[in-house]
């Protein structure tokens, strides 16, 4: 019964993550990486403290392992500070049905990486789902093939893919040690907050921060709240599951952007037949690892 638990967050964390890019991706389409990420870690700082507060979580601030703060303040450096910029930049480019498939990739691999790393537990049934959402994976990079204008977008997202990867198995090797999953982010996302503010030393990034829009400016708040609702359930999933069953479910993530993408920026992305086999592959994945 807690396993379901952990199963009900990573998908609530998947909708989370999907609902952001539709909007991120209308926040972003003209410019304003910087500001989307900015957004993102300023508001997330304050609502995690929150949260820590509610749940009792902060009074262990001063006295958790020195190996748990460790670890998050690396997961703060590598995914907030350096892979989100580098995800938004690539949906900049060329959209989150492209950018989505490459990225989320990175949770299967860290599913891999759990199985080998963490000798996580290894079932028939796990095997089948891993190779059935990596086959859909594949088919939604084959996408971008002969289409010029989003190379530069598949190597940011791919670097972000491992980046995302690596830190997931860190951030589930942290719960190990202490099983304070809102003050592990609220501790990455403070991280990241000081090398976003050192650059608005630059006049460029400054300027473009406080020239700001009201459109795009409520597009980025609204992202930065969905985004930083997804890590909260992400870190969530992670104190309960293991790597190998929440990647793939918050991967389902692809599935959900497929559908709001075509609903709602129809005119921004790209939807055909491989969007639709890469979803089915997925799908019936996900089934055969919560089996």
């Amino acid at each position: 019964m807690f396993l379901e638990y952990g199963v009900l967050a990573a998908f609530i964390a998947a909708l989370s993550f999907a609902s952001n890019s539709i909007v991120l991706r209308r926040g972003v389409l003209s410019g304003y990486v910087y500001s989307g990420t900015m957004i993102s870690i300023l508001t997330g700082v304050p609502t995690y403290l929150l949260f820590s507060f509610l749940t009792g979580e902060y009074v262990y601030l001063y006295s958790v392992p020195f190996g748990y703060l460790v670890l998050f303040v690396l997961v703060g450096l590598l995914h907030f500070a350096i892979g989100r910029y580098l995800y938004y930049l690539s949906v900049h480019y060329s959209g989150t049905i492209v950018s989505m498939p490459i990225m989320a990739s990175g949770q299967i691999i860290a599913a891999y990486l759990g199985i080998i790393i963490l000798s996580e537990v290894i079932t028939v049934y796990k095997i089948i789902g891993l190779l059935l959402t990596t086959i859909g994976f594949i088919s939604f990079l084959r996408i971008g093939e002969g289409v010029k204008i989003v190379r530069k977008s598949i190597l940011l997202s791919s670097t972000a893919a491992l980046i995302f990867a690596v830190t997931t198995l860190i951030i589930r090797y942290g719960l190990t040690i202490a099983k304070l999953p809102i003050l592990g982010v609220f501790i990455s996302y403070a991280t990241a907050l000081p090398v976003y503010l050192s650059l608005l030393s630059r006049r460029s990034i400054r300027d473009e921060f406080l020239n700001m829009n009201r459109y795009i400016f409520s597009y980025l708040v609204i992202s930065a709240l969905l985004v930083n609702l997804g890590q909260l359930f992400k870190y969530i999933a992670l104190n309960i599951a293991e790597v190998s069953i929440v990647g793939p479910i918050i991967s389902t993530e692809i599935i959900l952007n497929l559908i709001f993408s075509a609903l709602i920026n129809r005119r921004y992305e790209i939807v055909n037949y491989k969007t639709i086999l890469g979803s089915i592959a997925i799908f019936l994945g996900i089934v055969a690892i919560v089996i």
